[in-house]
């Protein structure tokens, strides 16, 4: 008798052709379910001509990938109608795809068989669209967390109502969910925490990585001044802050004038609006380029010719400690260039980037202590000290089809037993 191929349908908010940090996650989750010869689906965004878009990523879809799309409001990301949909719309401006997508997983999975719902967030709508698949199907539900929802230190909503409504539905897509994936163990202790009859048996860490692929191929830039480069968006004082940066640099600039024409500083991605304000009025614009949104590839060649790359984050605003890692940490460690990481020495990306050598970490709240990072790297960078390009060999674990691969192996465990 030929045994019964098994399918999985994929909720995420973002797919190429749109850009975001969120989408070599999945690519890599699906190639993983085709290597072990399941069926992939993949339930999406319809384009929106309002989000950042990558084109270049389409060819990475894999031809046996069946992707299905829903539309959202298309909102101006500035538009007054969007500021308004983050303040009333729960959980997040998704949830008008959200709900719809109910409807066409429910079509998806009658017609295609499908065996298993996997949703990789945020945005946290994609919770509530897997929690409803799940009650209406009874099928097997996996709910990856890149990051944690009701405990999120960042998440803030408008009113009470909101916030009891994202703890009712994080505690029942935790309790219903067969399956239940974090970026690392503090995002699991910290679920635990909240959420203690939660089994901690059907919990596994599938943490951030890198994309091996991306590193080939390269097209270096030589620049001839000091350059430092931060890849990713800047959008959250309380997120990855760069003010303290930006003071460090400008008294560096008062102090030594002539650092103007030696320095360079780079951003690839967007920044809110008080941060280039800041900027500007600290008189750091000279030295300062913005790149806008990158494709990923191009972003990737940056990072690997700067000769410096920047991560930020800052404190919660209760000083809890900072849980999960940044995507940008192991793309930053796989340059093989130095990171100077402006993050809470308690962070779990302080402990990541501890096991690594050519990395300098600094508090947030130390400009002083950051102003003196900067100077020593611009004079080891004089004296061609900066160690470029040699890749340390235990970042190679944090690849992310092989951290894919054991996420199926661990899934086709979970799931044959329950069938």
């Amino acid at each position: 008798m030929k045994k019964k191929e098994k399918s999985v349908l994929i909720l995420v908010n973002r797919f190429p052709p749109f850009s975001s940090v969120l989408i070599p996650r999945a690519l890599s989750f699906i190639n993983a379910f085709l290597e072990n010869n399941w069926k992939v689906h993949v339930l999406t965004i319809r384009n929106n001509p309002y989000f950042a878009h990558d084109y270049k990523r389409m060819k990475d879809i894999p031809k046996e990938v069946r992707v299905h799309t829903v539309p959202e409001l298309p909102l101006n990301r500035h538009s007054i109608l969007n500021m308004l949909s983050h303040k009333f719309l729960f959980p997040d401006r998704n949830i008008t795809w959200g709900l719809l997508s109910v409807i066409k997983g429910l079509y998806i999975f009658k017609k295609y068989n499908i065996d298993v719902f996997l949703t990789s967030v945020p945005s946290y709508s994609c919770l509530i669209t897997a929690f409803f698949l799940k009650m209406f199907t009874k099928k097997f539900l996996i709910a990856d967390f890149r990051d944690v929802w009701s405990q999120n230190l960042y998440l803030t909503y408008s009113n009470g109502l909101y916030r009891r409504l994202a703890m009712m539905f994080d505690r029942l897509i935790l309790k219903y969910s067969d399956l239940l994936s974090f970026v690392t163990s503090g995002c699991i202790n910290l679920v635990r925490q909240k959420f203690a009859r939660i089994s901690k048996n059907k919990m596994l860490i599938v943490t951030n990585g890198y994309e091996e692929k991306m590193f080939l191929n390269q097209r270096l830039v030589k620049f001839d001044k000091f350059t430092m480069v931060h890849a990713g968006n800047l959008y959250g004082f309380h997120l990855n802050n760069p003010i303290p940066f930006f003071k460090a640099l400008q008294e560096i600039i008062n102090e030594n004038p002539e650092m103007k024409v030696k320095m360079q500083v780079i951003f690839a991605g967007s920044m809110v609006k008080p941060f280039q304000d800041y900027m500007k009025k600290a008189g750091l614009d000279e030295i300062i380029e913005f790149k806008g949104n990158l494709p990923q590839k191009e972003a990737i060649d940056l990072i690997c010719s700067a000769h410096v790359n920047l991560l930020f984050q800052y404190h919660a605003k209760n000083n809890a400690k900072q849980v999960g890692y940044s995507v940008k940490c192991f793309e930053y460690l796989r340059t093989g260039n130095h990171v100077l990481a402006v993050v809470p020495l308690n962070s779990e990306n302080a402990e990541l980037l501890r096991l690594f050598e050519n990395v300098t970490i600094v508090d947030p709240k130390d400009v002083k202590g950051l102003k003196k990072a900067i100077l020593e790297l611009f004079d080891r960078y004089s004296k061609n000290e900066l160690q470029r390009g040699k890749v340390p060999e235990k970042i190679k674990k944090y690849e992310r089809m092989g951290i894919a691969r054991k996420f199926v192996n661990a899934i086709e465990c979970f799931f044959n037993k329950t069938t």
